[in-house]
């Protein structure tokens, strides 16, 4: 199985997000909802413009089966009233075939188009909830709420998923040097 990483640099992180943002509005919303909330992709692709629209998101997480509440943060509230929305039960991130929400396969394909544009390596659908958290444990250091929102049983499980312990021995490496 292939490691997936997290995009750890905030600069690159905002060029993606305005590469995005030019490119598909649909694949920036996608994108923006997931560095935002940590919500796996499966989630975020049955989200439909009516769950956007209040000062939290309900939903009941597809591999857990257990409902979860997300504050919307000022980003994505800024971002969905520049949608304008008209068809509440309308799925967010709409497939051209047919009425329901693009595939995982279509939301990998978008982060796979992101790894090719800015040369990046072990990017996948998981990268979005992978930089939520890194950001989070960054801002925050606060592993254990971060291991609440990923219902992670320990907080080394949640250091590990999200890349830091790997970073902290590369950065520890890179600092070391015997002559």
């Amino acid at each position: 199985m292939k490691y997936v990483e997290p995009i750890r640099d905030k600069v690159l992180l905002s060029q993606i997000l305005e590469w995005l943002k030019k490119k598909n509005t649909r694949d920036y919303l996608m994108f923006l909802i997931g560095i935002n909330t940590g919500l796996r992709v499966s989630d975020i692709l049955r989200l439909r413009y009516k769950d956007l629209n209040r000062e939290i998101i309900y939903i009941t997480e597809k591999k857990t089966g257990k409902l979860k509440e997300i504050p919307v943060n000022s980003v994505l509230r800024e971002e969905i009233k520049k949608m304008g929305v008209e068809y509440k039960e309308q799925y967010i991130f709409k497939s051209r075939q047919g009425s329901g929400p693009i595939t995982t396969q279509r939301a990998w394909q978008i982060i796979k188009a992101i790894e090719r544009k800015f040369k990046l390596k072990n990017l996948g659908t998981h990268t979005m909830r992978k930089t939520f958290g890194y950001h989070f444990y960054q801002e925050k250091k606060d592993v254990v709420t971060l291991m609440y929102i990923f219902q992670h049983a320990t907080p080394e499980i949640t250091l590990r998923y999200i890349g830091v312990n790997r970073n902290m021995v590369n950065e520890a490496y890179k600092a070391f040097s015997l002559k």
